[in-house]
């Protein structure tokens, strides 16, 4: 099974089952049902079952397959092969379109993508904090006011983190909302974002919030709520009784709970030991088997694709009386539909300026009437404008439609009198790729700037007959040779109004009384759902791409990564060994100055002791021959006879010499003390030398 979904990267849209029923048992059944169980959501949700022979039926096996399947079965005998595939093509598209265009994974795969990193939405007040507190980044600025997504990264409880701060959105035009509800998905390609966080303070839901929540709930469609939960942040003790009473008592809380499966968590917002709890609910939200495991681009642009589709359909209820003409302004940006939608009306409903850019950015409907019949305009973006996508170029087109239900009756094709470009003559080709071929049918030319034929005094006739070239012509000739003149800075004129509303009357006669609706919608839904689809493919592939660009990167860094390491490690073990011998060359000094100085201080010591022997021997002279001098002294003072001259003499100077004896050793102590000293100093830097 990794064999298979590895050929069909990233992942199976859409399981073929092929059964021969006479050879399919039940344990062929449950063996199947084994292998499909190892995807990360239900698998039966993507399958059909292709019965290879179709004449054999009545298996019980079989029909319970089909069952599993949700009914969804096709015949495929080589012997009664249809010629026509489309209707199996039709099934396959849409299996394709009910699971939001998301495919399998096998489950392992899956948890290893998820334990590896997290992609989180944040909406709701008190985002930043929150991010603060989860990644740890109080440097931080609020985004509170910002009109942007902003996107933070860190690693968190061993996970990279991706946390996409969602700006408000209640309140803001719906192209604003659109464009930032697709921006915050995109920052979380490719994998998709894993959970949607409600932040909110533990506190009554406010009127903003709600606004929000409903603003929200629109841009991403009711698909969000499978990967929603809530973040309740409070300033004291998360595990207080008081929090959970008002949770679990406040009445829009727990609306809010019941559309989110209960999944919440509270928060200390200077206290990250819940953070974990906060992950644990998110791992549940992706693990669910019953979904796809992330909200991705592609969920986004199917979920709009159902709504461009809803509105398509006619759900929306359009103005039906049958007396009201309804009118789509198209054309390429500064040929003046505005002007000429005030014209129509006979007031200035729309915005007109002189500009490249345009003004109308988004399908703009007004009221009006001409000779007392009622008139409704829709005034729609340059088909060429350079500041939208072609998506939105496309839903503003399908949008037109829908403010004009059942159907408008006239598509106006405004063109600028004078230079015929490239891009207008493109135009009728873009228009029926959005509406059909048989939107032809209902378009007539409005040519603008009517007061230069007047100044030039040229006919309308003379004009498209000589100054046209043939591409121009042939534009009028695919319209059915249907156009009319306008001049918009005579507001007055109404005359041009009448002429215009007769030939869309004569027009409308011709294609029957019918309005654009009904078959042709149908055809144009079908046409739309093909450019989704190429929309959503190259989606996909431009994902790819860059996908493989960076996977091809991440190679290449990694390959320059491992050479550089490969240098660095040679370079450090070639240190490493010269360190090491220059070492070895320390030690071995080292070693050789100690033995060195062992051998001096057994020497010195031994001469000290010596030296000390001695010097107590010449003590101990001087010491008795005083002593003989001090009695032979005190003898002859008691026997009162003169003491000798000589000998007082001799018992000086033998005290002279012993004070002089005296410093002599005490200089050599102090000299060898000033030794000792100088060793000492030695040795403390050959032990500091030894630590090194």
């Amino acid at each position: 099974m990794k064999s298979c979904v590895s050929l069909c990267p990233p992942g199976p849209n859409v399981l073929l089952l092929l059964v021969k029923p006479s050879d399919f048992t039940e344990e062929d059944r449950q063996t199947l049902n084994l292998v499909l169980s190892l995807f990360d959501q239900d698998a039966f949700n993507h399958s059909m079952v292709i019965i290879t022979k179709k004449k054999e039926t009545g298996n019980n096996s079989v029909e319970k397959l089909i069952e599993d399947c949700n009914q969804r079965q096709n015949w495929f005998d080589k012997m009664y092969s249809p010629t026509d595939y489309s209707e199996l093509m039709e099934d396959i598209n849409k299996i394709v379109s009910e699971n939001w265009g998301t495919y399998l994974m096998l489950k392992e795969d899956v948890k290893h993508n998820l334990k590896s990193s997290l992609k989180l939405v944040l909406f709701g007040r008190e985002k930043t904090s929150v991010v603060k507190s989860i990644l740890g980044q109080t440097e931080l600025h609020s985004v509170s006011n910002s009109s942007e997504c902003v996107k933070h990264q860190g690693e968190v409880c061993g996970r990279r983190v991706s946390l996409v701060e969602l700006p408000a959105l209640y309140g803001k035009p719906q192209e604003a909302v659109m464009e930032e509800s697709f921006k915050c998905i995109s920052l979380c390609d490719p994998e998709g974002v894993h959970a949607f966080i409600l932040v909110l303070p533990a506190a009554a839901i406010t009127d903003e919030d709600k606004g929000e929540l409903e603003t929200t709930q629109d841009a991403f469609s009711y698909r969000v709520n499978d990967f929603t939960m809530i973040l309740f942040t409070v300033d004291s003790d998360p595990t207080d009784p008081a929090v959970e009473t008002f949770v679990s008592t406040d009445q829009h809380i727990q609306e809010l709970l019941q559309t989110y499966g209960q999944r919440h968590v509270v928060l200390n917002i200077k206290d990250k030991k819940r953070i974990p709890k906060m992950f644990e609910v998110v791992d549940k939200i992706s693990e669910a088997t019953d979904k796809p495991h992330c909200y991705t681009a592609t969920t986004f642009l199917h979920a709009q694709m159902e709504k461009v589709l809803k509105l398509v359909s006619g759900d929306e209820v359009g103005e039906q009386d049958s007396n009201c003409l309804r009118i789509v302004l198209i054309g390429k940006t500064g040929c003046g539909k505005s002007s000429t939608g005030n014209t129509i009306l006979g007031r200035k409903e729309f915005k007109a300026e002189s500009s490249q850019m345009s003004v109308t950015k988004n399908c703009e409907k007004a009221h009006g009437e001409v000779d007392s019949r009622p008139v409704i305009v829709v005034d729609t973006p340059g088909l060429f404008d350079t500041t939208l996508t072609n998506d939105e170029v496309l839903e503003e087109m399908v949008k037109c439609v829908s403010l004009l239900a059942p159907g408008p009756h006239v598509f106006l094709l405004v063109v600028q009198i004078g230079r015929f470009t490239t891009e207008e003559k493109e135009t009728l080709e873009l228009i029926k790729n959005f509406f059909g071929k048989n939107s032809q049918k209902f378009t007539i030319v409005l040519l603008t700037k009517g007061d230069t034929l007047e100044y030039d005094s040229f006919s309308s006739e003379d004009y498209i007959q000589n100054k046209c070239d043939d591409s121009f012509k042939k534009l009028i000739s695919d319209c059915g040779g249907r156009y009319h003149v306008f001049n918009n800075h005579d507001k007055d004129n109404q005359k041009q109004v009448s002429e215009l509303i007769a030939k869309i009357d004569t027009m409308v006669k011709k294609n029957g009384g019918h309005c654009f609706s009904n078959k042709m919608l149908q055809e144009a839904e079908t046409a739309i759902r093909k450019e989704m689809e190429r929309i959503l493919k190259e989606k996909e592939e431009e994902i790819e791409r860059e996908k493989k660009a960076i996977e091809r990167k991440h190679k290449e860094e990694m390959e320059a990564m491992k050479q550089k390491m490969e240098e660095d490690r040679k370079k450090m073990e070639k240190e490493r060994e010269q360190k090491a011998q220059e070492l070895q060359e320390m030690a071995d000094k080292i070693k050789e100055e100690q033995e060195k100085r062992k051998i001096e201080e057994e020497k010195r010591e031994k001469e000290k002791r010596e030296k000390d022997a001695e010097e107590e021997i010449h003590r101990q002279q001087f010491k008795e021959e005083l002593e003989k001098l001090d009695r032979q002294i005190q003898l002859e003072k008691e026997a009162k006879v003169s003491v000798d001259r000589k000998l007082e003499e001799t018992r000086e100077e033998m005290q002279r010499k012993q004070v002089e004896w005296e410093k002599e050793r005490r200089e050599e102590r102090e000299k060898q003390q000033q030794e000792d000293e100088k060793r000492r100093q030695e040795k403390e830097k050959l032990e500091k030398l030894e630590e090194k």
